[in-house]
């Protein structure tokens, strides 16, 4: 099976790969950042969970994250979930500026072909004469 569309044939300068705008790119890069601070925390609070109590350095973080885990973890949770939310809402406002922008263009050029494409009629070519 074929397929045969206008955009197809035609590339269009909007074809080219599309890269995000800075600030979304960066917020992205953050929200990497966070889950990896995020996920070290899990393992550090695990492994001191775990290790020897016998130990006077363990015994202390284990101390430490018995009354600051929680809030650390929530800290990270929520500064991961707002810049997850802000990185979607402006990558989405950009995607729906590409997508009126292509839309528009789209428009123009069926505007356009259907222009070329109609039949021009002359004021004295009706189709029809009259006779009397």
């Amino acid at each position: 099976m074929v397929h045969s569309s206008a955009r197809d044939a035609n590339p269009h300068s909007t074809d080219e790969p599309e890269t995000k705008p800075d600030l979304v790119r960066w917020l992205y890069r953050l929200i990497a950042l966070s889950s990896i601070l995020f996920i070290f925390t899990i393992f550090v609070m695990v492994t001191v969970t775990l290790s020897d109590p016998r130990v006077g350095t363990n015994e202390s973080m284990k101390q430490f994250f018995d009354r600051r885990g929680l809030p650390i973890i929530i800290i990270e949770v929520t500064a991961i979930l707002c810049l997850v939310t802000v990185a979607f809402v402006l990558d989405r406002r950009a995607s729906w500026k590409k997508y009126q922008r292509e839309y528009a263009e789209w428009e123009a050029r069926m505007q356009k072909f259907s222009a070329e494409n109609t039949p021009q009629s002359t004021s004295g070519d009706s189709g029809t004469e009259e006779t009397s």
